[in-house]
């Protein structure tokens, strides 16, 4: 029976996020299906209408959730019973943009959208734009590491790497999000300027492969 040997390899790299992605929610109740649909439309249009002078357009804006469900509020009865009744209809859109990284023009979005009439919920995050490099810049760190420890675990025994017989992989996708966190109070959205002045962490990320190599 042939000699083999199982090899994990591993890598952790770090990557400087070059995109800003910022997600809106809107979110609207009224008691009729289509008013609740119209309300929220209106709210996104007016949002979209003030970030027009940073040369965003439309499409730049992608959907991520759309939904319109029924609400219930809940309320106590003659018997101080809690029970629920029909609200009305929850209308819910979530818009995701994405720009190249500048923290200057993230200010200006930022200003932009405090001066809305309809200023929604939204959180950013600083990310990276092609992440079938970074997949690939790990797997090779991985295969790498794998290969130094097979060669070295073989010449201490005097042996040497014959053929490779398996690589074993599960890919998981990862969420390539730096860990900086940007935390604004609606009262202090217009002095959002001063967000130019910082440099959001680098993003770490790893990931791991299994080898069997023949020994010979």
């Amino acid at each position: 029976m042939n000699k083999t040997i199982n090899v994990k390899g591993q890598a952790s790299l770090s990557f400087k996020p070059d995109i800003i992605i910022l997600s809106f929610r809107f979110s609207s109740i009224a008691k009729d299906y289509a008013q609740s649909v119209q309300i929220n439309d209106s709210k996104v249009n007016k949002m979209l209408a003030q970030l027009e002078p940073l040369a965003f357009k439309k499409d730049d804006f992608k959907t991520t959730l759309y939904q319109v469900n029924t609400h219930y509020e809940s309320y106590q009865d003659e018997n101080n019973q809690y029970k629920s009744r029909f609200a009305g209809y929850q209308s819910n859109h979530h818009l995701k943009l994405s720009f190249d990284l500048d923290m200057k023009r993230l200010a200006q979005v930022i200003t932009a959208i405090s001066q809305s009439e309809s200023t929604p919920e939204f959180d950013i995050k600083f990310s990276i734009k092609d992440n079938r490099a970074v997949n690939d810049a790990l797997l090779k760190a991985a295969s790498d590491n794998a290969h130094r420890i097979a060669n070295t675990l073989a010449e201490t025994n005097k042996l040497q790497l014959g053929n490779l017989i398996r690589i074993d992989y599960s890919w998981i996708e990862v969420e390539l999000h730096a860990k900086t966190d940007v935390l604004i109070h609606a009262n202090e959205m217009p002095r959002a300027r001063v967000l130019s002045e910082f440099v959001p962490e680098d993003i770490e990320v790893s990931d791991s492969l299994l080898f069997v190599w023949e020994l010979i």
